[in-house]
C-alpha cells in the first residue's frame, strides 16, 4: 500500500475534509498507473478498442479528477436515498471517491473495456486493504466485505463489490443484505458525519457490460461523460433515461444532442440550472459539465410514463366493440387475475399497442382507441372473438426480460409465411412501410404484436423470427397464419443510430463534395 494513501486516510478522523479524501485517491491511482502502466487510463488495447467504437464509445478519453469528484459532491443535489450510476465508469475514480464521501444507497460504475474495470478494481481491493489498516488503528476489526473480485482462473469477475459494515457486523449478512443503519446518511449534507465504520460509507459495484444494454435497475443519479460517446449514443441513452422511473439528476460533459427526450419542448434554461467546470486527466482545460434536471411538469409526466418488456403474459379475448366515426371503445376479456390491482388510467400494451384503462369490470377492461391507433395498428381490424397479446406496464424493479417496448407502433406487417419444424416454428413477415427496413437487421431486437423478438434474416422488404415453443403457446402467434396482420415496433436505439450515421455521413460527404469543387 502507498504510504501516502495511508498518511492521508489516517488525517481523515481528524479532519474528514474532502481534499483529504481526493489526496487518499490520488495515491491509490498513482499506484495503479504504475502497475498497469495505464497512462493515466484514457488508452485501452487495440483488442477492445473495436468494441468501444462500436457502442458509440471513444477508446480514448479522460479521466475524471479528484478535485473534479469533489466539485461534484459540493454541487450535485445527491439524497441518502440516491443510487449514483456512472455510465462509461472507466477506473472508477467518480464512484470509489464518492463511495468514501457521501452515505447512499449504492455508487455503482458501468465500464465495457475490461482493462479499464480490472484497474478499477484493483483500486478498489487496494481502498479495501486501507480500510482494513484505517479500522485496525481504530479498533474496530476488518471490512469492508468484497465480493468478486477476481475468477477462479484469475481474471477479474464481470461485477465487483464492495460492503462497508459497522463494528460486529458479520460478513454473511454483510454480502447478502446490508443492515440500513450500518450505512445510511447521518450528519450534515452527503452523510458528513462520524466515519465511525471506516473508509468506505456507500456500498460499491463495479460492472463490466455494454451500458446500452445494462439493467439500470433503481439508479436515480447519473454521470455521463458525454464527450467520449458519440451524438446518436447519447441520444440513446437519453431515451433509456426518459423512461427510467426513478430518473432524477444527470450530470452531463456536455449539452445532450436535439432533438433529444430530455430537452425536446422545454428551454435550455430549465435543464441546465448549473454549470461549473470539471477537471479531466486527458484535457489541458477545464471541461464545462452540465445538471440536467427533469422539470416540475417533465417530473409529473415521468411519474406516469409507461414501458414496456416485450414479455407478453398472455392472451385475451375481444368480447366487444363499439364503433362509432372515427372512435371505438374496445372491451377485451383477461385471464382471471391477470389484472388484479388495475386501475382506471393505467396502461396495457394490447398487441404492442399503449392503451389506457377507462372502465373495470372484473376481469373486463375497456379502451378507448383513436383514429389514428385503428389506421396504423392491427387494431383497427380486430372482431368479438378476436384474440390478441397482451402486457401491463413494467414496474420498478421488474425484469427486462425482453427489450425495452414504448407501445408506440411503426407500422404494420403481414404474416408471409409460415413453417413449422418439430421444434420450432419461422414465420416471415412482409413490412408495409418499406422506409422501416433499413431499421430492421440481423439479430436485433424487434416487438412484433409487442413480442419481444430477434430478427433472423433479412432482404427486400421481408425478414424471419424463430419461435420456441412457449411463445407459441402463449402469445397470438399460436393462432395467426399467413395473410394476418402484426404491429410492429422498432428497437428505438437502433433507429436513433441508423438515423445519425445517415446524418453525419451525409454532411460528411457534403463537404468533400465542396471540398472538391474548389
Amino acid at each position: 500500500m502507498h504510504k501516502d494513501a495511508a498518511a492521508f486516510a489516517e488525517n481523515l478522523d481528524a479532519h474528514g475534509e474532502a481534499s483529504l479524501m481526493s489526496q487518499v485517491f490520488d495515491a491509490l491511482y498513482d499506484d495503479a498507473e504504475e502497475v498497469f502502466m495505464s497512462k493515466g487510463g484514457y488508452v485501452i488495447p487495440k483488442r477492445e478498442a473495436a468494441l468501444v467504437e462500436a457502442t458509440g464509445g471513444s477508446p480514448t478519453y479522460g479521466e475524471i479528477t479528484g478535485e473534479g469528484v469533489t466539485q461534484f459532491l459540493r454541487r450535485v443535489p445527491l439524497r441518502p436515498d440516491d443510487v449514483l450510476v456512472d455510465l462509461g465508469s472507466g477506473l472508477g475514480r467518480l464512484v470509489l471517491q464518492v463511495a468514501c464521501s457521501a452515505r447512499l444507497r449504492r455508487c455503482v460504475g458501468i465500464e465495457l473495456s475490461a482493462s479499464r474495470h480490472e484497474e478499477a478494481c484493483w483500486v478498489a481491493a487496494q481502498l479495501a486493504h486501507l480500510n482494513d489498516e484505517h479500522n485496525g488503528r481504530d479498533g474496530h476489526g476488518t471490512g469492508p466485505w468484497i465480493t468478486g473480485p477476481s475468477t477462479s482462473d484469475g481474471e477479474v469477475a464481470r461485477t465487483f463489490m464492495l460492503r462497508p459494515h459497522g463494528p460486529g457486523t458479520a460478513p454473511e449478512s454483510s454480502l447478502v443484505a446490508m443492515a440500513e443503519e450500518d450505512w445510511m446518511f447521518q450528519g450534515g449534507s452527503h452523510g458528513g458525519g462520524q466515519r465511525g465504520g471506516g473508509l468506505l460509507l456507500s456500498p460499491v459495484e463495479l460492472r463490466c457490460e455494454d451500458l446500452m444494454a445494462a439493467d439500470l435497475a433503481d439508479g436515480s443519479v447519473f454521470f455521463l461523460c458525454s464527450t467520449a460517446f458519440s451524438s446518436a449514443a447519447c441520444r440513446a441513452i437519453a431515451e433509456r433515461l426518459y423512461c427510467h422511473p426513478r430518473f432524477r439528476v444527470l450530470v452531463t460533459s456536455r449539452a445532450l444532442p436535439f432533438p433529444s427526450p430530455l430537452t425536446l419542448g422545454m428551454p435550455p434554461v430549465a435543464h441546465f440550472p448549473h454549470r461549473w467546470h470539471m477537471a479531466f486527466t486527458a484535457s489541458s482545460r477545464a471541461t464545462t459539465v452540465r445538471v440536467v434536471r427533469p422539470s416540475r411538469a417533465r417530473r409529473e409526466q415521468l411519474s406516469v410514463t409507461s414501458m414496456f418488456t416485450g414479455i407478453v403474459q398472455g392472451t385475451a379475448n375481444v368480447t366487444a366493440i363499439d364503433s362509432k366515426e372515427k372512435f371505438s371503445c374496445l372491451d377485451i376479456r383477461f385471464p382471471h387475475g391477470k389484472v388484479d390491482g388495475i386501475k382506471t388510467g393505467a396502461s396495457v400494451a394490447v398487441n404492442g399497442t399503449c392503451l389506457t384503462v377507462t372502465r373495470i369490470d372484473g376481469d373486463t377492461l375497456s379502451f378507448d382507441i383513436m383514429m389514428e391507433t385503428l389506421r396504423a395498428t392491427n387494431l383497427g381490424g380486430l372482431k368479438t372473438g378476436s384474440v390478441v397479446n397482451f402486457e401491463r406496464s413494467a414496474r420498478v424493479g421488474d425484469e427486462i426480460g425482453g427489450h425495452n417496448v414504448s407501445g408506440h407502433v411503426h407500422c404494420t406487417a403481414t404474416i408471409a409465411a409460415v413453417e413449422q419444424t418439430e421444434n420450432n416454428r419461422r414465420l416471415t413477415f412482409e413490412v408495409s412501410n418499406t422506409g422501416f427496413m433499413k431499421y430492421i437487421l440481423p439479430k436485433g431486437y424487434i416487438a412484433v404484436d409487442g413480442c419481444s423478438l430477434t430478427i433472423g434474416e433479412v432482404w427486400d422488404n421481408k425478414f424471419t423470427v424463430y419461435l420456441i415453443p412457449e411463445t407459441i403457446r402463449v402469445t397470438v402467434f399460436g393462432v395467426k397464419g399467413v395473410g394476418d396482420s402484426v404491429n410492429i415496433e422498432i428497437e428505438t436505439q437502433t433507429q436513433a443510430i441508423v438515423d445519425t450515421t445517415e446524418r453525419v455521413v451525409a454532411q460528411y460527404l457534403e463537404r468533400l463534395k465542396g471540398q472538391q469543387q474548389l
